[in-house]
């Protein structure tokens, strides 16, 4: 069982495996909502300014570093901020990069968050620069709360994610200078009204995933 198409497809490519399937993960349970209305006491969201967020380990894969360079780029970022969820082993040397580069008041860090949902339902944008990529748990759950989504098209899940770029900005995998073009031009971008959205959300809630294994199940008993 592969939690992604592309994951499958990898999977075929190194192994003699024929009989995969693809079902993905039970990401959208019923508390993220509840969750997501918590209290933030560690920092103040103001309404004038748009905040960019990514909910990731902070290791080579994630390419943290490369969102640092990409918000580094942007022409105007007098009312724009990044919020970065998580920890891991490059966590240091992406603070040193921010202080190097002056953008200390602009990209904050939280450290590994149990409820990333709180930051998520008040950002507007989320970024995904990952090397490669598994499925993209945040991804989906960005796209619960109608974030637009901006990704590198990765080796992985990320474009099954995003539907092919029907819910937010596939960037070709190193293209910066798209990425922030793409950036720069959604910035007043949401999928509020999207329904295709939430049927494609669907794929995701455990009742569905659990179904699907259910029916696997039965079939090589």
């Amino acid at each position: 069982v592969c939690n992604s198409y592309g994951t499958k497809n990898d999977l075929s490519k190194i192994t003699d495996v024929k009989n995969s399937i693809v079902i993905y993960n039970p990401v959208l349970n019923d508390s993220i909502l509840s969750q997501s209305k918590s209290t933030v006491k560690d920092f103040v969201f103001d309404k004038r300014t748009k905040y960019l967020i990514t909910v990731s380990r902070i290791a080579e894969e994630r390419n943290i570093i490369e969102l640092i360079n990409i918000f580094n780029l942007l022409p105007n970022k007098k009312n724009i901020q990044l919020l970065i969820i998580g920890d891991g082993p490059l966590l240091d040397e992406c603070k040193s990069k921010v202080k190097q580069l002056n953008l200390a008041n602009k990209i904050h860090f939280f450290g590994y968050q149990s409820n990333p949902y709180k930051y998520l339902s008040r950002s507007h944008i989320y970024l995904s620069a990952a090397k490669w990529e598994g499925m993209g748990n945040s991804i989906i759950e960005a796209l619960l709360f109608r974030l637009y989504v901006i990704a590198y098209d990765s080796p992985g899940g990320v474009s099954e994610m995003l539907d092919d770029g029907k819910f937010g900005s596939l960037i070709p995998s190193g293209n910066r200078k798209k990425f922030v073009s793409d950036l720069i031009k959604n910035l007043n971008n949401s999928n509020a009204k999207n329904q295709d959205l939430k049927q494609h959300l669907e794929l995701f809630k455990p009742d569905n995933v659990t179904k699907k294994y259910i029916d696997l199940i039965e079939e090589i008993s």
